[in-house]
Order: C-alpha cells, then sequence, then structure tokens
C-alpha cells in the first residue's frame, strides 16, 4: 500500500495503479493525448478524464499497448 503521505509515486518501488483520473479544466488536451499516452505505457488498466467544462467523464481500458474508449 502507498503511503497517504505520498504526493509523487515512485514506480521503480511500487506498482502502476489500475485507475488514474484526471480533472480537466484548461488542460484537456494534454490529458487526452500525452498523458494517455504515458499511462498506456505505463499498463494503466482504466484511465478516467472528468472534463469540467462539459461536465462529462471520458473513460478509457488500456490494452496491448493501446486504449479503447468505452461509452
Amino acid at each position: 500500500m502507498i503511503p497517504a503521505s505520498t504526493g509523487i509515486v515512485n514506480l521503480h518501488r511500487y506498482p502502476a495503479p489500475d485507475l488514474v483520473i484526471e480533472i480537466a479544466k484548461t488542460s484537456l488536451l494534454d490529458d487526452l493525448g500525452t498523458k494517455r499516452s504515458l499511462y498506456e505505457e505505463l499498463g494503466i488498466a482504466e484511465y478516467w478524464v472528468v472534463e469540467i467544462q462539459n461536465a462529462q467523464i471520458i473513460v478509457y481500458a488500456m490494452a496491448d499497448q493501446g486504449s479503447i474508449r468505452i461509452q
């Protein structure tokens, strides 16, 4: 278990999480592009982007070094 006080997780010491949630107010393009690619490479199982401006949640399932959007 990762300690609650940990700000940045050392992935050499702890496993990557199964779920990552990003809150996007001004960072939507970065969250859907660069960050999603990074999470694909890390093997994150599921990635959610909460888009504040349109009040929607965009969900991806990661598989085979890629991702599929879940409706």
